[in-house]
């Protein structure tokens, strides 16, 4: 039997990181998915990077990319990207923070990942990069 353990939407929390880490430890967790959203918001992104690449050497690591790792990747995103002036706020200050220059290549990133019968994506199983809110009837439906 393998043991698979879920992490999503950490932004920038390493604090909760290393709690959520610590419990995954104990259970004989055999591969860990992480849905993205590492950075932004919270105040510890360099911890971030540097416990997810800790645990990536120590044990099997998937990474899926969400919609703040695109902001890191490529500043054109910010451009098309229609987000708050408080996110963009955020998203400044952590690219002044981070000591990493290529966060893309730390990790080896994917769009989703299949185990089993079970799909694993960020946000929307349909399509990378739609990370449009389902709020409406219409988008129920779509």
């Amino acid at each position: 039997m393998i043991n698979v353990a879920v992490i999503s939407d950490i932004h920038g929390n390493a604090s909760a990181l290393n709690m959520c880490l610590e419990s995954i430890s104990n259970r004989n967790v055999d591969i860990l998915i992480c849905l993205g959203d590492i950075l932004t918001y919270g105040t510890q992104p360099n911890q971030v990077i540097d416990r997810l690449d800790k645990y990536q050497r120590n044990g099997k690591l998937i990474m899926i990319k969400g919609n703040h790792e695109e902001f890191y990747f490529s500043s054109d995103i910010l451009a098309s990207y229609k987000i708050p002036s408080f996110v963009k706020e955020s998203i400044d200050w952590t690219k002044e923070k981070l000591k990493f220059t290529k966060l893309e290549k730390i990790f080896d990133w994917r769009t989703h990942y299949s185990f089993k019968n079970i799909f694993f994506a960020h946000a929307n199983p349909f399509q990378y990069g739609d990370w449009s809110y389902i709020e409406t009837e219409t988008k129920i439906a779509e």
